[in-house]
């Protein structure tokens, strides 16, 4: 019999192809992998973790082969659960979730459904899963241009293209980062990927600086800590990988920000409040913030022009740049959900009016969601809806994984293992291959039908 491994890998859209060789989030089904471990790891990890429970007791450094057993496999499985919580448990993912609900649910042969005319629900979501990340065409690489030294940023708006290859009225927002010469070395659009990468990111290596803890203050835990965060800086300054590192480089730049657990810091809170904004928040905004004080000219500009029209199409990275630009370049260690929530309000969304619209669209989606068609988004969703509510209490930039519903994860040997799981975990024990057979045969007729449209 084919496994469930097997049939994930043929089945995959590689959405996130530059960054999925150790772990993976599937976008069509929702199943989180770990295909660079096996279940041989979670046994060597669980008798390394009962020498952790005594260094908490003793307070006696660990060592460093039993942090690196335990942060190895934990940081990147925290990265994938944050792909899964961010498309599961957050407004941004609710509408992922109901428009895949709405696809898999006009599946003529399934349901016996004959109303064409709402066929559309599947090309929608089609369109909306590959909307996720960018075409190559919008990022350009200067290869020969020296990448070394201190970077700088520029912004840039362009258009989008439309399927027949028209210009189209939707703006496209780019960072142009340039070397110390100021010669350009990437153009790299932020898309939605940008941010689930960005958010995703945030949740491994501010992890692996917390378990890093467990060495102690010694000249080991020295020693890790700066070997660690060179490796995030030859990451950030990757040219290859900007479209999954540009937030948290732009966070960097805006803010000025040198040190690695505070640009990551400051990237989880954006991301996520990014990720929350309720689509009458946008409407808000096109319509009530001053452009022209948040970027401080006295007539409209094309470039204001365009950031308007992203707001109003309520494109996310639009709105991460104006969230940034209305922080006024505050200190790193003031960025918080405070000064994040006056930044809604120079952008002219108050307190009051943002939970009013998040209340609302959270009871929309909740009455959608609830009473799908589809047997397996429902229980998803019903989990996700618990996160949210957690995860919106939760006055953290860390996720405390073991407080939310989060489903086994599947690993390189076919194995399931839930070793992030707490007590409440209402997807503990949740069927792998039923969610994968209830979806996937789902994304099956979005193929098919996809294919007709011409």
């Amino acid at each position: 019999m084919e496994s469930l491994l097997s049939k994930l890998r043929k089945s995959r859209k590689n959405i996130l192809a530059k960054n999925n060789v150790i772990g993976n989030y599937d976008f069509h089904t929702t199943i989180v992998t770990l295909e660079s471990f096996e279940n041989k790891h979670i046994i060597e990890l669980d008798k390394n973790i009962n020498i952790l429970k005594e260094h908490q007791n003793t307070g006696v450094p660990v060592p460093l082969v039993v942090y690196e057993s335990i942060s190895n496999i934990t940081v990147y499985a925290c990265h994938e659960y944050t792909h899964f919580l961010d498309c599961t448990s957050t407004l941004w993912g609710f509408r992922y979730l109901e428009l895949m609900s709405q696809a898999y649910s006009v599946d003529n042969k399934r349901f016996d459904f004959n109303t064409e005319e709402y066929f559309y629900f599947a090309k929608e979501f089609h369109d909306f899963i590959r909307s996720i990340k960018l075409p190559n065409y919008y990022t350009e690489i200067h290869e020969s241009n020296d990448a070394k030294g201190k970077w700088l940023v520029q912004q840039t708006l362009g258009h989008r293209f439309s399927s027949s290859g028209h210009i189209t009225e939707i703006p496209i927002l780019f960072m142009t980062f340039l070397n110390e010469n100021e010669l350009p070395l990437v153009r790299s659009p932020i898309s939605i990927l940008s941010l689930l990468e960005c958010s995703a990111m945030s949740q491994e290596i501010l992890h692996k600086i917390s378990l890093m803890s467990m060495l102690c203050n010694t000249d080991v835990f020295k020693v890790e800590f700066q070997r660690y965060n060179d490796e995030m800086k030859k990451y950030l300054f990757n040219k290859n990988m900007t479209e999954y590192s540009v937030c948290a480089h732009f966070i960097s730049l805006w803010f000025n920000i040198q040190d690695i657990e505070q640009i990551f810091q400051a990237s989880s809170l954006l991301s996520r409040a990014v990720l929350n904004t309720p689509i009458d928040a946008f409407d808000s905004i096109y319509t009530k913030c001053d452009f022209l004080k948040l970027f401080n000219v006295t007539k409209e500009q094309e470039h204001i022009v365009r950031i308007k029209r992203g707001i109003k199409y309520r494109d996310l990275g639009i709105l991460f740049y104006v969230i940034c630009r209305a922080l006024k370049k505050i200190n790193a260690d003031e960025i918080s959900l405070e000064t994040i929530s006056d930044a809604f309000c120079e952008l002219g969304v108050n307190p009051k009016e943002l939970n009013d619209f998040i209340t609302l669209e959270i009871e929309t989606v909740s009455n959608s969601l609830t009473f799908s068609q589809i047997p397996s988004i429902k229980i998803i969703a019903l989990a996700g809806l618990d996160n949210f509510k957690i995860l919106d209490k939760a006055n953290s930039s860390l996720i405390d994984f073991e407080k939310l519903n989060i489903p086994p994860i599947l690993l390189g040997d076919s194995e399931e293992t839930n070793f992030l799981s707490g007590p409440n975990n209402s997807l503990c024990n949740v069927d792998l291959n039923s969610i994968f057979e209830d979806l996937h045969q789902g994304q099956r007729w979005v193929d098919r039908f996809t294919d007709a449209c011409m």
